[in-house]
């Protein structure tokens, strides 16, 4: 029986050695590879810290829209920026994904069709994944410097998930792994990033790598388009009874007071672009609370709800 052969030592930590060499090796390759596309495809500079799409980071918002090139000074971020010192009637929109509304030209979105239609004034400002409070906020800036004769506030059913931040933490689909403000329960506003127990952790290492932001990006999508149960259906299912989606509608309402509280007499319109339940019925009971406008969805008398 011929003797086993024993490797030495050596020659496995040789190999180890090796193997670990080559898989940095190729992720250093892969790395460049994104680097490279990014640029060639999107302008993005190949060194430096991964830029993020739509929106830049911000210490007091948590994010702003990406800066267009044709307004002057921190008016960059406004879609659409009237002129301040205007006569005719002042509307200043804030919002959401809608308001930003990234897959339509500014001058096709729906504040700039209203421009179109009525003799106002129009100012919008609004991002992706934008809460209430982040909302609030941007009207802290500019109400005093815009001087707005109407404000609106362009809803929909996610901002009750962006305003908890352990709602946004259950969800698959409406949670941003980005630095956002939320308003706590003693009433200071507090910055936190929602929690995210599979890809979490690996946050802080997507702000510095292009090829591992890419693996979130997609495991992310694969996750909203294929997990059942997330939180959001959770609360349509149980409706206002939800016990989260009730913290949530709270802590919005609180929001909105503050909102209408900065407005003074200014008009302050609820607008949602969506009719799902029970977010849409909340919105319309907290502006009936405050006293608020609410413009309702429309549909086609054909179109089933």
């Amino acid at each position: 029986m011929p003797a086993p052969i024993i490797r030495p030592k050596s020659n496995r930590r040789k190999q180890l050695a090796l193997l670990a060499g080559s898989v940095l090796a190729a992720v250093f390759l892969l790395e460049l590879g994104v680097r490279g596309y990014e640029k060639a495809r999107h302008g993005w500079p190949f060194f430096g810290a991964p830029p993020t799409r739509h929106v830049v980071l911000d210490e007091e918002f948590g994010w702003l829209p990406q800066p267009a090139t044709d307004k002057p000074g921190d008016t960059a971020a406004f879609l659409r920026f009237g002129d301040p010192d205007s006569t005719r009637l002042k509307v200043l929109i804030v919002g959401d994904s809608f308001t930003q509304a990234v897959e339509v030209a500014p001058d096709k979105a729906y504040f700039s069709r209203l421009a179109d239609m009525l003799p106002v004034e129009v100012f919008a400002i609004g991002a992706l994944g934008y809460g209430t409070l982040q909302e609030h906020l941007l009207l802290d800036r500019w109400l005093d410097r815009i001087r707005p004769d109407v404000v609106v506030v362009q809803v929909c059913g996610n901002d009750y998930i962006n305003n908890d931040h352990e709602l946004e933490s259950c969800s698959h689909v409406n949670r941003h792994l980005l630095r956002r403000p939320y308003l706590a329960d003693d009433g200071r506003i507090v910055f936190r990033r929602p929690r995210d127990p599979l890809l979490g952790w690996l946050a802080p290492l997507g702000r510095v790598s292009r090829l591992c932001r890419l693996g979130l990006h997609q495991v992310a999508r694969i996750r909203a388009g294929y997990v059942p149960g997330t939180i959001e259906d959770a609360i349509m299912e149980a409706g206002a009874d939800h016990p989260g989606y009730q913290r949530a509608w709270k802590t919005t309402r609180t929001v909105f007071g503050r909102i209408a509280a900065q407005c003074g007499p200014r008009p302050v319109v609820v607008f949602p672009v969506e009719d799902n339940e029970p977010f849409y019925g909340g919105f319309r009971a907290i502006a009936r609370e405050l006293g608020l406008e609410f413009w309702r969805v429309w549909r086609p008398p054909s179109t089933p709800r």
